[in-house]
């Protein structure tokens, strides 16, 4: 994550703070305050205005800016800032916003207070509109990789690569974006998850131990690197969505048992017929303003790690915060700054998985949810199908005590599946009415009617354990 410092004649006055400028004064030059006087004399034209290039994407444009501002713009950020449209020479919104602001404080600083008026004024009101306030975005400014690198990696592009030209034209343009900041809202967002999946309380504290670190230090919000460790059908991969719900984040989610090389992640060479950018290029573009983003790789122990191109070599550079901050993809041939992608992983066994990833990975074990804990995990699954489905409210009533208590020995991964199937023959036999229908634990099949029962750990030692998706040794 790259934070604009505040080096600089302007904004060097004042001391930086996570990407915005603090209102504690440095310097004393005179030429400091003139540049200062072009840059918001120019800022307060009404021909200074803000145009909107594509999604999400606004410039200023540079018409009217005295000679000596728009050098010290391009002297202090270089390519960051400039944009070169149709329309004219573009100056990025989100810098020129912060040193605006960063001007403004050093002219109101250093301005004599007036003199005591000699005689009473008479009170003129002004009845003309308020102008209209720029848009002002705030969090901790992230710059992804190099705007002019990206525009020259562009143009080398020809239409039939048009998935390749328009995802660096884009990064070009969105080259600055802010993060949203930690938030104590966020750790009581995180929080209120284990009313929903009780049994992943281990991963919900680390969460949010993580995020009351980041809260305190004023920090952007990313979560911490997990490895989610447990039995199938648990509910990791749901647990993983519901936190980029709950969260500020743009999710992605891919398993990576369908991965047959690392450049899936990484993008392979566009020399080759079938070269196209990687998940991580692919999530930091389509990452929109004001979100973090999140990428969930499935089945990390079923990972291939062998051959010409081992996938779990390209999760190295990923998990490692140093180098994500260089992380290359090779088909667009750019270097992007991949240090705030939250990566959270899932695997059923660890002893597959390599150790130097798992020495990266603070790995947490989900257990299967108690007979205590079915009651709160089976209404979380019909809360989240009648979310999906909104009619299934209208037409059915709550689910009943007696449902739960009959419905806690089915795993959680056949829940839903078993809920939906009992809804829609619960509509086809049913007439239609006004009242609501109720589920009752008859129309479920005897199968599924069994209740759950409290493991005990067994007394023979190794022994055989017999399990629904396979087998293995406990110890």
């Amino acid at each position: 994550m790259c934070v604009v410092d505040g080096a600089g004649p302007i904004a060097g006055a004042l001391a930086p703070t996570d990407g915005l400028f603090a209102e504690e004064l440095l310097g004393e030059d005179g030429e400091d305050r003139d540049v200062a006087q072009d840059l918001c004399t120019w800022y307060a034209q009404p021909n200074n205005r803000l145009v909107s290039w594509s999604a999400g994407v606004s410039f200023y444009l540079a018409d009217g800016l005295s000679a000596r501002a728009l050098d010290y713009l391009i002297d202090r950020h270089a390519s960051r800032i400039l944009r070169f449209t149709g329309a004219g020479l573009g100056l990025d919104s989100a810098v020129v916003d912060l040193e605006q602001r960063a001007a403004k404080a050093l002219l109101e600083s250093r301005k004599p207070e007036p003199p005591p008026p000699a005689s009473p004024t008479p009170l003129k009101l002004d009845l003309s509109p308020p102008p209209s306030p720029k848009p002002v975005r705030s969090g901790v400014l992230w710059t992804t990789c190099d705007a002019l690198e990206a525009a020259n990696r562009a143009a080398t592009f020809s239409a039939k690569q048009s998935e390749q030209k328009r995802l660096l034209e884009h990064l070009s343009f969105h080259s600055c974006r802010y993060l949203p900041k930690a938030t104590s809202a966020h750790i009581d967002q995180v929080r209120a998850l284990s009313q929903d999946f009780p049994h992943f309380q281990p991963a919900i504290d680390a969460v949010a131990r993580e995020l009351l670190l980041r809260t305190r230090t004023g920090a952007a919000l990313r979560l911490p690197t997990l490895l989610l460790l447990g039995p199938p059908g648990v509910g990791k991969t749901e647990f993983g969505r519901r936190l980029g719900e709950v969260l500020p984040m743009h999710f992605t989610f891919h398993s990576l048992a369908d991965l047959s090389g690392h450049f899936l992640l990484t993008g392979n060479s566009s020399s080759w017929t079938n070269g196209a950018p990687g998940l991580v290029a692919k999530l930091i573009a389509g990452c929109p303003e004001g979100s973090a983003p999140l990428l969930m790789l499935d089945e990390l122990d079923k990972v291939r790690s062998s051959g010409s191109f081992p996938t779990d070599t390209a999760l190295l550079g990923l998990l490692e915060r140093r180098s994500a901050q260089i992380f290359r993809d090779e088909c667009l041939d750019l270097v992007l700054d991949a240090s705030p992608v939250s990566c959270l992983l899932t695997a059923n066994r660890l002893d597959r998985v390599r150790p130097e990833i798992v020495s990266r990975l603070r790995v947490v074990h989900i257990p299967q949810p108690t007979a205590a804990q079915m009651p709160a995990v089976i209404r979380s699954i019909d809360r989240s199908l009648r979310q999906e489905t909104p009619a299934l409210k209208k037409l059915f009533a709550p689910l009943p005590e007696s449902i739960l208590d009959s419905l806690a020995g089915q795993p959680p991964r056949l829940l839903k599946r078993l809920l939906e199937e009992t809804y829609a023959q619960v509509l086809e036999c049913s007439p239609r009415s006004r009242r609501k229908l109720e589920l009752r634990p008859e129309h479920f099949p005897p199968a599924s009617r069994k209740p759950r029962k409290e493991e005990r750990p067994s007394s023979r030692t190794p022994s055989l354990l017999i399990l629904r998706d396979g087998w293995q040794w406990l110890h």
